[in-house]
Formats: structure tokens, C-alpha cells, sequence
């Protein structure tokens, strides 16, 4: 119903008329360029998940149907150029006009769908949107448009403007040589370069047509240059008519306009153009510098009038002849007047000299210089721009030169443009993403990127391909299975974007300017930071991610920071309901995990060691217990060398001997205490021993003894701790899994460790 049969099937690649101005994120256009405007339900796709229902403002201009987002700010926006087909179909029972695209296209073969309140809106809004695409193409195909263009292609040509250069340097020749030979009416030198000036008219007139037709109106009209051609070839126009026709004399002054052709080629050499240019943008600071100037002269002009009029009338007696005559003073002219420095009595005027020399200081070293010093500072920053604007353009065409970028350099720029924090940056970037997800999923893929990008207002279309998404994402962690990019993982991914893309014009800008010592080592200072940044943050390659704060509202984000290793990571990832986050999470939490696993094993490990160690202690505690036990005997009675078991024998033959338990070191023995007769058996028993003639073997071989038969008649020994004292030393350690259960002697039996209790009762 709505097909458009004549519709052209090219589509243009980019139109835009302010394209770069304004936020980078678009915004609807002014209420002024409305065409039609309503509150509509909007249907974008086709299939889940890429398809996405909501009611919004729906406004046609003259150039795109844009759908409003929240604020003000564009959702959406489909280019009237790239609609190939509106037709109406039903969806679930219910009419929709259905706008389909290009596939070639900013919205690449999208379907869009609108309807009002009835069907006939719906229709009525069919009908508006194929009218205005019709009224678009019209204009955008127009035949005299298209020839305007093909016009200024040929006449940007350098071949064509070589043309007009050797025209306008032959003009001005020949203006010259007649000003020079001054030429006879009616000889054949004057008919001749009358001739020329008809014919280099001529040639002008044609050239401001042809500039006028390719520039109209409106880039025409604000460029300075074809202004003053036109005033020029207009001025010359009149004459050549004036000589031809009624050839009046008073017009004749209009031929020496002539000369001002020269002017003409300023504009199209670069250097000159320059300077020229830097003249032109003085003027008006220049003209306060005059001001003040004629101010101060005319201060002057007025005391000097008051003061000499009557000594020398013909040279001050207005204020017309003083100004003349001290503007000759300051043109450095001849002092011819009445007004001498010397009086009658030839002695100096101290009268004439103080005005001669406040007026020479004032007009010649204040006022004067003050005038040059602002066309010069005027003329130094003219050239800074036009330099300026040539490291841009170099900076520029050695970045069109880099490959395998990834397509987004334009889009670099123009965020480092538009926002100046790193929290604006951030925000940015999230603002970036909402506006890439259309379909609200989360995650964005190549198609939403794509898409998204060539609608931002940048100043030309960000096109990135299939290869350059691949550059983009060869980390294979930014994606996931489905080759789609969650938020924090677009973060990521532009701020390694964006510090490449500053490292990167840093290392040119010191490049241009390695003949200045100090930028030149400032600018390594910055590489330097740069550098020492990415070794302290740059975590990207090992899992590390950048969690933006706060949540994530439409808004933006208020600050990233690398993901904390705390028990609110789990709680934040769960409310930011984010897939590539998540799963990054988990890979990070995987990898901490067993680092956690292997240093508890090292823990286990160590209080391992430090049970043995105490089991060890108490053993070694027992044996010393009973050590000192049996050597306490040996002080009480003589030892019979030869018998083992005497301590037996003793118990059996003299049991009146026993004694009370003494205390040793917190544990309780019943000892036998024979009388004492040498104090000089110690621990160590070398010395005691020597005495009494025994070694330290014969002291260790009754404690061996006391394992034998009959020890158990012994009242108060327990033989287990015994014959570890000797044993112990000869025998290897056991591994640390088994059970030891050392004992002292006790009258309640042996003593258990903390842990052997602990192991006993486990199992």
C-alpha cells in the first residue's frame, strides 16, 4: 500500500549538516524542525531476544523519524533515506505500520513498527512517514543539487585553481606595464592591453560564477575570500562596461581597482593566506591601539594649541595645523616652524622642550609601540593557529595510516573531547553503551555496535567492520559464548582504547617536537607515567576487571575501581544481574580458591608439625619426670654395680623405705628414697658416675632394667614412659599421621596430649 515504487535503491553513506556539534550521545531535534509528532507504541525487531516493545514520542523531521528516550535524549532514529518499504501488517491481530530499512544501512535491514490508538492513525501515520521519505529523496536527488556537486568537484581541481593563479599573476603583468609605458589612446599598446583587461574580466566573471553555483549560498556567502573577489570582478565589470559604453571620466578611477587583483591569489596559496589572514583578525585590536593613540594625540594637540599659538601661529594656531605639525614630529619629518627650543637670549626653552619630550615619549615609545606590540601578538597567535591546525591535520593523517586499530578512533577523540574527568569519561562510556543497547539485553553484540555507532553525532560516521570487531575483541574474555560484550566488559575495553590512543599521540606530539629539549623530555615523563599506570592497573590480560560503583543507572556509573576480594562481591554481582561480569567473577573466585586450598593445606600442615612438637614435649617432660625420679634414688642409696633389678629387690627386702610422693613439676610419683650418699651425681651423671665408678652406660642400663620381670611389683611405676628415654634416641621418629600416646608416671596412669585425646576420640 505504502511501497514506493520510484524509490531509489542507493542510499547515501553519510548527510549530516552539523554533524560533530552537540553532545556526543544524540539528543531529539529543536520542537522547531518538527514536522509531526505523537505518542505512539513502538515495536523494534522481529523475533526474540532482539525485539524490544515500548511506548515513546514518535517526531518526523526532514531528515529522520527519531524516537524519544528518556530527557529529551534520542533513543533512536531511523534516516528517511534509509527506508525502503512502509506497508501495514497485522501482529497478534493488531495493525502496524512497518518501516523496513537497508540492509547496507545505519539501522542494517532493521524493522521497525509503529501504530496509534486505532488503525486509523496507524494508517494515517503510514501515509506521513511515505510522504516525508518522498519529499527527502526529492531533494536529496534533485538534479540541480546533484549538479552543484559535480560542479565543485571540478572546480576544487588544483588544476583548475593553478588556472586561475597564472590568470591572476598574468592581470596584474599587465597592469603593470601600462602603468609603466602609459600607453597613447588608440595605439596598438593600449588596444592590446584593453583587449587583456576584457578578456582577464571576462575570464573572473566566469570563475565568481562557477564558485558562486558550487558554494551557494550559504558556505559562499561566509567565506571572506569570495566576498572580496566579488567586489573586485564587480568593480572591474563596471569599468570595462564604462570604457566600452559611455566611457564617462569620472568612473575611470574604478580601472585602478585593477591593481587589487593581485590580492586574489592570497587566497590561494596557503603561506600567504596566513598571513593575510592574521592582518585581517588584528584589525580590531589594532583599532582600540588607535584609538588610544589618537586620544593621547589629540591631548596634545589641545595643550600644545593653548600653549604656542601665540609664538608661532602659522604651525599651532588651530587645532587642525598643531595636529599637522606634530604628526610630522612623529613621522619623523623636518622641525620647520616658528617654535624654537632656544629663546631670544639663547637659552633654552625649558617650556618647548618638556612638550616636545613628554609628546615624543608618549606617542613614539608608548602609544606607537603598544599599537605594534597588538598587531604583533595578534599576528604571532594567527600563525599558532594556522600551526596548529597543521599538526592536527599531520596528527591526523598519520593516525588515517595505523592499521589494525579496531575502527574507533573517531569515537576516541571525540569522547576525550567531549568529556574532561575521568568520572565523566566513565559515565560516558556507560551512556555509550545504553545507547548501543537497544533491545535492553545487557550485553551488545558486532550488529548493536555497528548500529549504534554510526547514529553517534560525531564528525565523521564511526564504521567499524567484521574485522576490525574481531581486533577489538581478541581478548576472548570480553565476550562470551555468543560473541556478545556485557558493560563492565566495554568498559574494559575502551579505557585500553583510550590510553593506546593518548600513548599513541603523546609519542607523535614528541616526535614534532624533538627540537625542544624541554617538551620533548616532558612529554617521556608523561610516556613514563603512562607506562608505570598500565604495570599498577593494566590487570585486564589476567582476569582483573573494572567494576563500575554504584550500580549501574541510565545515567552512568560514579567510579570504577578493580574488583575487591570480599564476601560483597558475590551480593554486587547478583544485583547487577551481569553475565560477562559474573562469569569473570567466577574465573577470578576459581583461581583464589585454590590458592586459598593450597594455603590451608599448608596451615593443616603446620599445626601438624606444632602437635608433634607438643606430643614430643610431654613425652620428653615424662621422661625427664622419671629421669630425675630414678636419679633421686640413685643419690639415697649406693647402687650394687652388676645387678639390674636391685630396685626390686629393695621393694621386696625393705618396704618401710617408701616415702611420701614429693611434687615434681606438677605431676605425682610414689618413690623409693634409699639413704643418700653422694651429691655429686647429676643429670649429665659423668662426674657422679666417675666417683662412684660407673659410666654413663651403666647409669642408662638399670632404667633398661626396669622393663624386666618384676617391674610391676614396683609400686607406683608405670613402665610405659620408661624405656622411651633410651629407646627413643636409637629408634627413627614416627611419620606424623600416627597416633602417639606418651605417659608420665603417675599414680593415675599414663598422660595423654590434647591431640592424641582429640584423635583418640575422632576415630
Amino acid at each position: 500500500m505504502f511501497h514506493d515504487q520510484d524509490g531509489e535503491d542507493d542510499i547515501p553513506d553519510f548527510d549530516p549538516k552539523k554533524s560533530g556539534k552537540g553532545p556526543l550521545i544524540p539528543r531529539l531535534p529543536k520542537q522547531s524542525r518538527w514536522v509531526r509528532d505523537a505518542m505512539l507504541t513502538v515495536r523494534i525487531g522481529e523475533v526474540p531476544p532482539s525485539l524490544r516493545t515500548f511506548q515513546t514520542t514518535v517526531v518526523v523531521t526532514k531528515f529522520d523519524i527519531c524516537f524519544d528516550g528518556e530527557g529529551g535524549q534520542l533513543l533512536d532514529k531511523i534516516p528517511l533515506l534509509e527506508i525502503s518499504d512502509v506497508t501495514v501488517d497485522q501482529v497478534d491481530g493488531v495493525s502496524w505500520a512497518k518501516v523496513e530499512t537497508y540492509a547496507g544501512g545505519q539501522n542494517s535491514a532493521r524493522v521497525y513498527r509503529v501504530r496509534g490508538e486505532d488503525e486509523a492513525v496507524t494508517m494515517e501515520w503510514g501515509d506521513a512517514i511515505l510522504a516525508s521519505r518522498k519529499a527527502r529523496c526529492d531533494h536529496f536527488y534533485n538534479y540541480w543539487r546533484l549538479l552543484k556537486l559535480r560542479i565543485r568537484g571540478i572546480y576544487t581541481k588544483p588544476m583548475v585553481q593553478g588556472f586561475m593563479t597564472l590568470v591572476i599573476i598574468a592581470s596584474f603583468i599587465t597592469v603593470c606595464i601600462e602603468t609603466q609605458e602609459q600607453p597613447v589612446e588608440g595605439s596598438n599598446l593600449a588596444s592590446t592591453i584593453a583587449a587583456l583587461d576584457i578578456l582577464f574580466t571576462l575570464i573572473f566573471l566566469a570563475e565568481l560564477s562557477i564558485n558562486f553555483c558550487a558554494h551557494f549560498f550559504w558556505r559562499f556567502a561566509k567565506n571572506f575570500w569570495n566576498i572580496f573577489d566579488t567586489l573586485i570582478v564587480l568593480v572591474s565589470v563596471i569599468s570595462v562596461i564604462n570604457m566600452g559604453t559611455v566611457n564617462n571620466p569620472s568612473l575611470h578611477i574604478l580601472s585602478n581597482a585593477r591593481a587589487f587583483r593581485i590580492f586574489r591569489i592570497a587566497g590561494r596559496f596557503k603561506q600567504l593566506k596566513k598571513i593575510v589572514d592574521a592582518i585581517v583578525k588584528s584589525i580590531v585590536p589594532m583599532a582600540f591601539g588607535f584609538l588610544i593613540t589618537l586620544i593621547f594625540g589629540s591631548t596634545f594637540t589641545v595643550l600644545g594649541t593653548g600653549f604656542f599659538k601665540e609664538q608661532d601661529p602659522e604651525n599651532f594656531g588651530t587645532f587642525s595645523r598643531t595636529f599637522y605639525t606634530l604628526w610630522l614630529a612623529v613621522a619623523f619629518g623636518m622641525w620647520e616652524n616658528g617654535l624654537t627650543f632656544l629663546d631670544e637670549n639663547s637659552e633654552i626653552n625649558f617650556g618647548v622642550v618638556s612638550y616636545m619630550l613628554f609628546f615624543v615619549v608618549v606617542m613614539l615609545w608608548i602609544s606607537l609601540q603598544v599599537v605594534l606590540a597588538i598587531l604583533l601578538e595578534n599576528f604571532v597567535s594567527a600563525q599558532q593557529r594556522e600551526h596548529n591546525k597543521a599538526d592536527k591535520a599531520e596528527l591526523q593523517a598519520a593516525n588515517a595510516q595505523r592499521v589494525h586499530t579496531g575502527g574507533l578512533d573517531v569515537l576516541l577523540e571525540a569522547i576525550l573531547n567531549a568529556f574532561e574527568t575521568t568520572d565523566e569519561v566513565l559515565k560516558g562510556v556507560t551512556r555509550i553503551f545504553l545507547w548501543l543497547d537497544t533491545f535492553e539485553r545487557g550485553s551488545v553484540s558486532f550488529d548493536d555496535v555497528r548500529e549504534g555507532l554510526l547514529k553517534l553525532n560525531t564528525k565523521t560516521p564511526v564504521q567499524i567492520t567484521r574485522e576490525d570487531w574481531m581486533i577489538l575483541t581478541h581478548d576472548v574474555t570480553l565476550v562470551d559464548e555468543d560473541d556478545r560484550m556485557s558493560l563492565s566488559n566495554f568498559h574494559r575495553l575502551m579505557m585500553h582504547q583510550l590510553r593506546v590512543f593518548v600513548q599513541w599521540h603523546v609519542a607523535k606530539v614528541q616526535a614534532m617536537n624533538q627540537e625542544l629539549t624541554e617538551t620533548r623530555w616532558n612529554f617521556n615523563a608523561f610516556r613514563i607515567l603512562f607506562l608505570e599506570h598500565n604495570r599498577l592497573s593494566g590487570r585486564d590480560r589476567q582476569g582483573a576487571l573494572e567494576l563500575p560503583v554504584g550500580g549501574l543507572p541510565v545515567t552512568g556509573v560514579e567510579a570504577a575501581a578493580p574488583l575487591p576480594q570480599s564476601g560483597k562481591v558475590a551480593k554486587l554481582l547478583r544485583a547487577s544481574n551481569d553475565k560477562g561480569l559474573m562469569e569473570g567473577a567466577r574465573s577470578e573466585a576459581g583461581d583464589t580458591r585454590d590458592e586459598v586450598t593450597v594455603m590451608r593445606g599448608e596451615v593443616v600442615a603446620l599445626r601438624e608439625e606444632m602437635e608433634d612438637m607438643r606430643s614430643d614435649m610431654h613425652g620428653i617432660r615424662g621422661d625427664l619426670r622419671t629421669l630425675v625420679a630414678y636419679l633421686k634414688s640413685l643419690h639415697e642409696r649406693p647402687l650394687t654395680p652388676g645387678s639390674g633389678s636391685w630396685l626390686v629387690d629393695l621393694a621386696q627386702n625393705d618396704p618401710a623405705r617408701r616415702t611420701g610422693p614429693p611434687e615434681l613439676g606438677g605431676a605425682t610419683a610414689t618413690l623409693f628414697t634409699p639413704p643418700r650418699r653422694s651429691r655429686s651425681l647429676t643429670a649429665k651423671g659423668a662426674a657422679g658416675c666417675g666417683q662412684q665408678g660407673l659410666g654413663a652406660r651403666e647409669l642408662l642400663e638399670p632404667i633398661d632394667g626396669l622393663q624386666g620381670p618384676g617391674m610391676g611389683q614396683a609400686p607406683g611405676l608405670d613402665a610405659a614412659p620408661l624405656p622411651s628415654f633410651a629407646s627413643r634416641r636409637s629408634q627413627p621418629p614416627p611419620p606424623r599421621w600416627v597416633s602417639q600416646q606418651p605417659t608420665v608416671a603417675s599414680l593415675g596412669g599414663s598422660f595423654k596430649t590434647p591431640r592424641a585425646a582429640r584423635i583418640e576420640r575422632e576415630g
